[in-house]
């Protein structure tokens, strides 16, 4: 507390906006919270077994070892983000603590509670791995984040519908490939609030029951979101029943893929006839 108290005290934190500073203080309790509790599990490993006067000094060598590296590796990864970020705001793409529309996508496996009842952790270390490389793939060198690694699934956001599309699209082909499971997506569009790193509003409801009426392998717009691609993106519109209001008897498109002919880079083979 007497460094935290020292850091709010200095000249350049004394400028900024006083919610910028308890949104950013979340955010690093957030983050930062996660990676202590991974490297605890990884000091637990280590003590597995040792005898109790072994295990003072492994968690001495342990805490003398993980924080340089924590250390050189925030640096690196800070610096790099935030450059990210920052070209963004400028571009005008991101709008910090705004509440303006963004485009939202869930991608989540089908039958993911069967599969772990007969798994074991080395499935579902798998399982997690996967997710998170599929979703740092996806985004990679787009201006789309992942904003939720929730259970079995993520979320996703971004300004352009297209752009979330097709990186929902990539992530359930993804998921297909390197698990024994089905995924399917959901897309929704709306005004969300961005805080603390993180992204909180109507949307990512929707996005998520949205997902589970989408079938396997495929992601499902909502009418207001699949209003905001190209013809040549959707679907056939539907009326889906979901159990939910928000959704139910609402219209819907599947999210056609990107062809090879439309930018360069091939998506996959669009859904013939849509849903």
């Amino acid at each position: 507390m007497p460094g935290l108290r020292a850091l709010l005290g200095r000249r350049v934190m004394r400028d900024l906006p006083r919610d910028a500073i308890s949104t950013v203080f979340q955010a690093y309790v957030r983050g930062v919270g996660r990676i202590a509790a991974a490297e605890a599990e990884i000091a637990r490993g280590l003590l597995v077994g040792q005898p109790s006067e072994a295990q003072a000094r492994i968690l001495d060598e342990t805490l003398d070892g993980l924080v340089p590296l924590a250390s050189k590796g925030f640096d690196l990864l800070h610096q790099m983000l935030l450059l990210d970020a920052l070209v963004e705001v400028v571009a005008g793409i991101e709008d910090p603590g705004g509440d303006d529309p963004m485009a939202i996508a869930m991608v989540d496996l089908v039958g993911s509670t069967r599969y772990l009842t007969t798994s074991g952790p080395g499935e579902l270390e798998r399982l997690v791995d996967a997710l998170f490389e599929a979703g740092q793939a996806a985004t990679a060198h787009r201006s789309v984040h992942v904003v939720k690694y929730v259970g079995d699934g993520l979320f996703v956001a971004g300004r352009d519908v297209s752009e979330v599309a097709d990186v929902a699209l990539q992530v359930v082909r993804r998921l297909e490939e390197v698990l024994p499971l089905r995924a399917r997506g959901g897309l929704a569009w709306g005004a969300v609030v961005q805080r603390a790193g993180d992204v909180f509003g109507l949307p990512i409801n929707v996005a998520h029951i949205a997902t589970r009426a989408a079938r396997p392998g495929t992601v499902l717009a909502t009418s207001e979101a699949a209003a905001l691609l190209p013809p040549s993106r959707r679907g056939r519109y539907r009326t889906i029943q979901a159990a939910h209001p928000v959704l139910d008897g609402k219209r819907v498109a599947t999210v056609r893929a990107v062809a090879s002919t439309d930018t360069g880079r091939a998506s996959g083979p669009a859904p013939a006839g849509g849903d």
